[in-house]
């Protein structure tokens, strides 16, 4: 009886043995499936530090805006001095230059951010020589369409130049004073034009499919 009962539970494991192994292996399947890589998505994790955006907001000197410049008015404006070399931006947007590829996504991120900097603008929807503060998101383009390759955004039939946004393909410009309202130009209560939303979201999608090169030689020392 005993050896009867010993062959019986022989049989009962050796059958339940390759089920134990296929589900091990399973289990070390999913175990070692490696997770999707996602590429030029803004996240948390690829993003630049944040205080380089609130460095920005309280930079104590940075430009004037004017409805009669082409691109002109920049905060890289750079002007060629004695040795070749050229003058460099004020350390807060130097400081962005400097993150190269991830300035990217960190000034994307920002382009509706309507925190007033001391930027001025005058001219456009403003009347009577008034200069209002610029909001960090129009910096933010600022750089960003200085430090991209300019091909991807740059209108070839464009045949006016000199107006604020120069020749850049709509839908990825908005201008200093888009946000506010016409007639809510006060500095202190930013109500941004849908063009802002829209613009952001173009430059994000640009941005996931991986369209925006950098394309920006630093020649400062």
């Amino acid at each position: 009886m005993k050896v009867i009962l010993f062959l019986a539970f022989l049989i009962l494991v050796s059958s339940c043995s390759p089920t134990k192994t296929k589900m091990k292996a399973l289990e070390l399947q999913v175990q070692e499936t490696p997770a999707p890589v996602t590429k030029n998505v803004i996240t948390p994790e690829n993003k630049a530090k944040p205080n380089l955006i609130e460095n920005l907001i309280n930079a104590p000197e940075l430009i004037n805006y004017g409805e009669d410049g082409a691109m002109d008015s920049s905060v890289l404006k750079l002007y060629i001095i004695d040795d070749g070399t050229t003058t460099a931006p004020v350390k807060e947007v130097a400081d962005i230059v400097a993150l190269r590829e991830k300035a990217i996504p960190l000034l994307i991120e920002h382009l509706d951010d309507n925190r007033p900097t001391s930027a001025t603008f005058s001219g456009g929807y403003l009347r009577n020589g008034q200069r209002v503060k610029v909001p960090v998101g129009h910096i933010c383009l600022d750089i960003l369409l200085n430090i991209v390759d300019h091909s991807f955004y740059f209108d070839k039939n464009c045949e006016i130049e000199t107006r604020l946004e120069g020749c850049i393909k709509d839908g990825f410009y908005s201008r200093p004073d888009d946000y506010w309202i016409l007639g809510e130009n006060d500095s202190n209560n930013f109500l941004e034009r849908p063009i802002v939303r829209i613009v952001k979201a173009n430059w994000k999608k640009a941005f996931k499919q991986g369209r925006l090169k950098y394309n920006f030689k630093v020649t400062w020392k």
